[in-house]
C-alpha cells in the first residue's frame, strides 16, 4: 500500500470517496484480501506448451516482461477504499434523517446499496450527495442492479463515463451514471444501462 506521502486526500475526494489514512486502508486491505478467493498465478513457462509459446513470441509478445499492474491488487485496493469510506447503518440513518430500521429495510429491498463483509454492513458514500441525502433516483437504480456484481464493479459502473449518457448533441461529453443522476438526468436512461449489466 502506498505511504502517506504518495496518497493525497484529493485522490479519494475526486473519486467520490472520503479521505482516509493509509494505515486504516492497510488494515482493511488485509480484510478484503482475506474475503477474496485465492488465485494462484503460475509461471508462463509451465502454463503454456512450446507451440503456444512460439505463437506468442512470433506475435511479438515478450514472455519475460514483468506485468505492469496486478489487476487483483488494484481491485483489492479499491475495494478496501470503498469499505473504508463507507458509513454504518447508524451513520446512514443520521445522514438521511431516518430511523435505522428504515435504512435496514432499504438495504433489504436493494434500494440502498451496501456491502456485507465479515458480518458487518457497509454503505458506500458514493450514493450520497454532499448535503447528506441520497443522489436523485439512485434508489431506483440500486434496486435494478444485479445482485451478483462485485462492489468494485458497482463503483466503477456508477463513476465511469458511459458513451450513452450525454447532454444535448455533444456525444463527446459523456457522463457517468452517478453524474447523470446528480445533474437531474432522466433515470430511465440509466435503467436501460443497468439492464445491460
Amino acid at each position: 500500500m502506498a505511504t502517506p506521502e504518495h496518497i493525497h486526500p484529493e485522490y479519494f475526494v475526486v473519486r467520490g470517496l472520503a479521505p482516509t489514512a493509509p494505515e486504516s486502508l492497510n488494515k482493511l486491505l488485509r480484510r478484503v484480501l482475506d474475503a477474496m478467493p485465492t488465485t494462484l498465478y503460475g509461471e508462463t513457462d509451465t502454463e503454456l506448451t512450446v507451440a503456444e509459446r512460439q505463437v506468442l513470441i512470433d506475435a511479438g509478445v515478450d514472455l519475460n516482461a514483468e506485468p505492469r499492474e496486478d489487476p487483483l491488487a488494484a481491485t483489492a485496493a479499491l475495494f478496501a477504499a470503498i469499505i473504508e469510506t463507507s458509513v454504518t447503518t447508524d451513520e446512514a440513518a443520521k445522514r438521511l434523517d431516518m430511523r435505522q430500521n428504515r435504512v435496514r429495510q432499504m438495504i433489504a429491498r436493494g434500494t440502498l446499496y451496501s456491502v456485507l463483509l465479515d458480518n458487518r454492513r457497509y454503505i458506500p458514500l458514493f450514493q450520497f450527495e454532499k448535503n447528506g441525502g441520497l443522489m436523485p433516483n439512485i434508489t431506483k437504480v440500486n434496486a435494478a442492479l444485479p445482485g451478483d456484481l462485485h462492489p468494485v464493479d458497482v463503483y466503477d459502473w456508477y463513476t465511469k463515463p458511459d458513451p450513452d449518457l450525454f447532454v444535448g448533441d455533444d456525444i463527446g461529453a459523456s457522463m457517468s451514471p452517478l453524474a447523470w443522476l446528480g445533474s437531474g438526468g432522466d433515470v430511465k436512461s440509466v435503467l436501460v444501462l443497468v439492464r445491460r449489466l
